[in-house]
């Protein structure tokens, strides 16, 4: 079921995250071709379980965190599971911290043997310093401290997290399941901090401007799935059918575009006041958006090497939204769109431990209908297809290689305006493509020697446009990237469970927006670890940034904001579970 986050994606309570790829994305409507995050919960277990854990690092950075589960009644038909914890961290950037909690209740319900129901809920409170990094200067990055913070101490961004769902579950016998699916959120985010409005090169002088936002985002999801499995002669089908809806109502309001100061990012003085909040509202808007898929998918297996997966998934949404402010009379926008995604897939084993696959995949989403082009008109709906196909390779038990050749194409992708300093003004390009290969390598190669290595060579750009993005490469997205991450436990003597681990990080040089007018350089980060693991507990010693690389993550797609990696930094953690 779709989920909707402000900030970094929650993990505390997920058991895995799986990345669903080619035709098997069907199950979300908005999902692009490439593929979707499928997260996958703790569930409740039968069993008592207890875990705490704790850990603390670099520049004041402490974590505390539970794990419990086990059963509420003597015949384990009610199950429970709780995660939480707390977190507090300074920075390496001046000016800069983070405070958050987190709280994820489970309860699962069984009627039968057939039939269970999970109810869950989660809360997150979080706040931290709005940083938005260095700014491009030139073809390049400004030349300062990573240290050096560019705004006004008390700037912050803030959100509160509620949801509740449920998942039922009842199969009515080995060929028939059905699952429904519903969650309800509310999000309140709140951000305060001058907003970067132009920034002089040559002097160093950052104009910056009045800016705070705040808002209710109000979404309810359900999901119903009818899988069955039958055969058709000597054809077995796996046929799921499914639909969704989703209704999402934002009212957010803004406080932007008054003239606050200007700082000197060579000699930065932090003495700004801060300015009121909702006084300065100016801008309003009140958004409902209405979104209907329906779905049917059918995994065909012809023999026991060839299986082809067919579907198809219809989207319809409906937004109303309406817009007030800067002196305007309020506009009501109502915007309408609805497409047919076919999806196809293909594997087939010549031997058993090989696997050729090949999909053909096609994506729709509608985009916002408060960005609009100057005439007024609607954006076009975003639309996209990629082409892939690939080889898969079971090289030992537990060791498996794959590699990828794809051309993934979007059309209408909506950008920010390079021309405005306001996050909200958006253009639509004609038609970006990517291409390029991937290769991963997962497993254990012998007992105890685990690895994770990928490689990733892509060629992204705007292959299609009239507004003078033509041929430009697509911001934040390198041409090389590898990554590396292996670790070895031993197995046996009086040192049983001590391990180390190590990894290297590479991503190439990229453009930090879609004008290309600047580069952000390559960089190789090392990382390594030294763990224990004995009986129920669990210690490790993390490093990070070994060498202490200066580098850049990305940008905010601007010149105005270009994201500064963490220095060498170092993390002890302790967890036991009983």
């Amino acid at each position: 079921i779709r989920y909707f986050t402000f900030g970094a994606l929650e993990t505390a309570d997920l058991e895995r995250v799986e990345v669903l790829k080619g035709p098997a994305s069907i199950l979300s409507g908005e999902a692009e071709p490439g593929g979707i995050i499928n997260l996958v919960s703790k569930q409740p277990l039968r069993n008592p379980y207890y875990s705490l854990e704790g850990s603390a690092g670099s520049y004041r950075a402490v974590r505390v965190g539970a794990d419990f589960s086990g059963a509420l009644n003597s015949d384990k038909t009610a199950l429970y599971r709780f995660n939480g914890y707390y977190k507090d961290a300074g920075s390496f950037r001046d000016f800069v911290s983070s405070e958050g909690a987190f709280l994820s209740p489970v309860v699962q319900l069984a009627f039968g043997k057939n039939t269970t129901l999970t109810l869950n809920a989660t809360y997150r409170n979080e706040r931290r310093t709005a940083d938005d990094g260095f700014l491009a200067i030139g073809t390049g990055i400004t030349d300062l401290p990573r240290s050096r913070f560019l705004g006004e101490p008390f700037q912050e961004f803030s959100v509160n997290d509620f949801s509740v769902g449920y998942l039922l579950t009842h199969q009515f016998n080995e060929q028939l399941t059905l699952r429904n699916a519903f969650r309800a959120q509310w999000v309140n985010p709140e951000r305060y901090f001058p907003l970067r409005n132009s920034f002089d090169e040559a002097t160093g002088d950052l104009e910056l401007a009045t800016y705070f936002a705040a808002g209710e985002y109000q979404t309810i999801t359900t999901q119903t799935d009818l899988i069955a499995r039958f055969s058709t002669g000597s054809v077995n089908h796996q046929l799921l059918v499914g639909v969704d809806y989703g209704r999402q109502r934002d009212k957010p309001k803004f406080a932007i575009g008054d003239p606050y100061r200007t700082i000197n990012i060579f000699d930065p003085t932090y003495d700004g006041v801060e300015y009121p909040k909702e006084e300065l509202y100016n801008f309003f808007r009140d958004d409902t958006i209405n979104k209907l898929g329906i779905y049917v998918q059918d995994q065909v297996e012809l023999a026991s090497n060839l299986k082809l997966l067919i579907g198809g998934r219809y989207d319809s949404y409906t937004q109303n939204r309406s817009t007030e402010g800067f002196g305007e009379p309020r506009q009501e926008f109502e915007q309408r769109d609805s497409r047919l995604s076919p999806r196809f897939g293909i594997v087939y084993q010549p031997v058993p431990a090989i696997s050729l696959y090949a999909s053909y995949t096609t994506a729709f989403k509608a985009n916002s209908g408060t960005n609009r082009n100057g005439d007024g008109s609607p954006f076009k709906p975003r639309n996209s297809q990629q082409l892939e196909a690939g080889i898969k390779a079971d090289l030992a038990r537990n060791l498996t290689a794959t590699l990828a050749f794809y051309d993934l194409r979007k059309k209408n992708v909506t950008t920010d305006d390079p021309t405005s300093s306001d996050p909200n003004d958006q253009l639509q390009t004609g038609e970006q493509r990517s291409r390029g290969i991937e290769f991963d390598l997962v497993g254990e190669i012998v007992p105890g020697w685990k690895v994770i290595a990928s490689y990733a060579h892509t060629n992204a750009f705007v292959s299609e446009d009239e507004s003078g993005f033509q041929d430009k490469r697509l911001d934040n997205t390198p041409r090389n990237a590898a990554n590396l991450w292996t670790t070895y436990e031993l197995q046996r003597g009086s040192l049983k469970g001590l391990g180390v681990g190590f990894g290297m990080n590479f991503v190439g040089d990229r453009f930090g927006d879609l004008s290309n007018t600047y580069e952000i350089p390559s960089y190789v980060r090392t990382d390594a670890a030294i763990f224990y693991n004995q009986d129920k507990w669990r210690a490790a010693i993390n490093f990070r940034n070994l060498f202490n690389t200066k580098y850049f993550t990305g940008s905010d797609e601007s010149r105005l904001g270009v994201y500064v990696g963490e220095p060498f930094t170092v993390t002890g953690s302790l967890s036991v579970v009983f």
